[in-house]
């Protein structure tokens, strides 16, 4: 008999790079709406709003790599996502993205990596995936991921454009204080003797015990 192996194929692959905006909507004593309990006091003050938009997106039907040859197939994938041109661009015509946030009045900005992959159930005789036959069934599978987004923190290089310090511009002492060396060699030139204090009495070889204290030594 004719072995056969069931496999599920994928087909293909969306990503969406979706942002949620959720906002309180202040409203007027008439038109609150009833809270309860559990629900915080600064969403029982207005009227909470979702906004969804979605900042990037794109459909692939090839591109993976495939192993279909026995009953533990795998698919390697790879791919870049990303906001599309023109949404972090000031003067672009599209909706700019707002990075992550949450503040106490109930406004929160979100993102969220959505990946959606169709799946096809197939079989075919086990070592010959290439006579493989489909059987009419099929799956979605959806997977979500939070992703953070930012902004540029200014004009300074970019942490993948900076260069590693090199050993040879790395000099062989510390570098040298010149104000302090100043005040250590005084005005015309000479240095400075440290401060003697003879007022204070030396405390090196004199012991003082109080009632209650024991002293001791070893040799």
């Amino acid at each position: 008999t004719n072995k056969t192996v069931e496999f599920w194929k994928l087909k293909k692959v969306t990503w969406k790079l979706e942002e949620t905006i959720k906002t309180v909507a202040p409203a007027c004593d008439k038109h609150t709406p009833a809270g309860t309990a559990t629900t915080p006091p600064t969403q029982q003050k207005g009227a909470p709003r979702t906004e969804t938009r979605v900042l990037g997106e794109k459909y692939m039907h090839d591109g993976w790599k495939s192993d279909y040859t026995s009953t533990d197939g795998h698919v390697e994938f790879e791919f870049d996502y990303g906001v599309i041109a023109g949404s972090s661009s000031k003067h672009s015509h599209g909706p700019r993205y707002a990075c992550d946030a949450k503040s106490h009045d109930g406004t929160e900005v979100s993102h969220a990596l959505m990946i959606e992959m169709v799946v096809s159930k197939e079989w075919a005789p086990i070592g010959k995936p290439h006579l493989a036959t489909q059987t009419g069934t099929g799956r979605i599978l959806r997977m979500h991921y939070h992703v953070m987004l930012t902004e540029c923190p200014g004009l300074g290089v970019s942490w993948d454009n900076e260069a590693p310090p090199v050993y040879q511009d790395v000099p062989p002492s510390p570098p040298a204080y010149p104000e302090e060396l100043q005040r250590q060699l005084g005005h015309g030139g000479a240095e400075v003797p440290p401060v003697e204090y003879e007022s204070l009495e030396s405390l090196d070889g004199q012991t003082h015990s109080t009632e209650g204290s024991v002293n001791g030594s070893t040799s």
